[in-house]
């Protein structure tokens, strides 16, 4: 299995050649892993979550977590363990957050490449509900050095690409860059409906599923 070396202090010096010249502008490097060096990244991860952006593959965002999962050799869960977690409304969002969570899983800060990202109330049923009730999922896709992070989850039956910034968690941008996505319909763009404000937390997946240490 090929292997990613992750380039953790990597300095500006360095960034020429190797990154889109707007990554020079104000943007933070992306940390593939908290600051720690001399590991390596499961390439094949990566490269499923790229192939899969863009494309209309999953049908919702749990179907896209599961077909994820499958194309890893179950890195998030065995299917049998969410059915015994999954709530009457059949919600499998919630029945991955309530596995996660009984094994003491939910993070809120720090988050992996890879874990999952969690949110609740984003429904037209249930965005104006005071019972908080898990409703979307997504995955990591990179964490940069000013908080915000970037995850991959299906909205409206197309993976796309979205923000989350809990360090800007009442704006949706700063200076045009995209700090928080909008994870609900919203008439009049209101903050309540950021993906700040709709965070459930995170899906702390296992470091050896896809991290190796060098």
């Amino acid at each position: 299995m090929e292997k990613k070396l992750l380039l953790v202090f990597l300095s500006l010096f360095f960034l020429t050649g190797c990154v889109k010249k707007q990554a020079m502008i104000d943007v933070p490097i992306a940390q593939d892993l908290d600051f720690e060096s001399g590991f390596y990244v499961n390439e094949n991860f990566i490269k499923t979550l790229e192939s899969l952006e863009e494309k209309k593959k999953g049908r919702d965002c749990s179907g896209l977590i599961y077909l994820i999962n499958e194309k890893n050799d179950n890195i998030y869960f065995l299917e049998e363990d969410i059915y015994k977690f999954t709530p009457k409304s059949g919600r499998r969002s919630a029945g991955i957050y309530n596995f996660y969570k009984s094994n003491n899983n939910i993070i809120f800060k720090s988050p992996k490449i890879g874990d999952l990202i969690f949110f609740y109330n984003t429904t037209k049923n249930t965005k104006y509900s005071k019972i908080k009730q898990i409703t979307h999922i997504g995955v990591v896709k990179d964490v940069f050095s000013d908080g915000r992070v970037s995850f991959l989850h299906n909205v409206r039956g197309v993976n796309r690409i979205d923000y989350i910034n809990l360090y800007q968690k009442n704006s949706h941008k700063v200076n045009d860059k995209i700090e928080n996505s909008y994870i609900v319909r919203c008439s009049k763009n209101k903050i309540s409906c950021l993906a700040s404000n709709r965070f459930a937390g995170y899906g702390k997946v296992e470091h050896e599923k896809i991290y190796f240490e060098k």
